[in-house]
């Protein structure tokens, strides 16, 4: 049944050990099933979290809690990549009472983040193209006017007249 599901889930028993590994979650870390399956969480899903420290800490919140909490972590996979995913949890606790199930859903964010990343790279070249558009535009119009008082003394020289210097009279 997990398998049918778009997104990564995998679920860490009590003592640590990751339970249950969807066929998402291979295709998102490139790691069997079977390789997964029994071992330490924080061997077995190699994350971190943004600013670096392991992902595995601080994963708690009330056992049952009604609002699964998330974050962007970045996981790692088989071949030592890591890509920004949000993962969403929920603590439950397990039938004899003696500890707590982690069930986690895992959704891949790097294509999102990389096109709010090309989106604000867009806008800033947009703010700079406009800056460069108005700096133009304010140094055209003085040598505009350069261009014409130019053109009316190459004139005024051509036709033979005297040339009166206004700056000395």
């Amino acid at each position: 049944m997990l398998d049918a599901l778009p997104e990564g889930v995998f679920v860490i028993d009590p003592q640590g050990l990751v339970a249950a590994f969807n066929s998402a979650m291979e295709r998102l870390t490139g790691y069997a099933r079977d390789e997964v399956l029994g071992r330490p969480a924080t061997d077995a899903i190699p994350c971190r979290s943004l600013d670096g420290t392991p992902c595995h800490q601080g994963l708690a919140c009330a056992p049952g809690s009604p609002h699964p909490l998330g974050r962007t972590i970045e996981l790692e996979d088989h071949q030592g990549r890591f890509r920004r995913v949000q993962l969403r949890y929920r603590v439950h606790p397990s039938r004899d009472g003696q500890g707590q199930f982690l069930v986690a859903s895992v959704r891949d964010v790097t294509c999102e983040e990389t096109l709010k990343l090309k989106e604000r790279r867009a806008r800033s070249l947009g703010s700079l193209s406009d800056l460069a558009s108005e700096l133009a535009h304010e140094v055209r119009n003085p040598l505009n006017g350069i261009d014409i008082q130019v053109q009316l003394l190459s004139r005024l020289l051509r036709s033979g007249r005297p040339v009166r210097n206004e700056a000395s009279e």
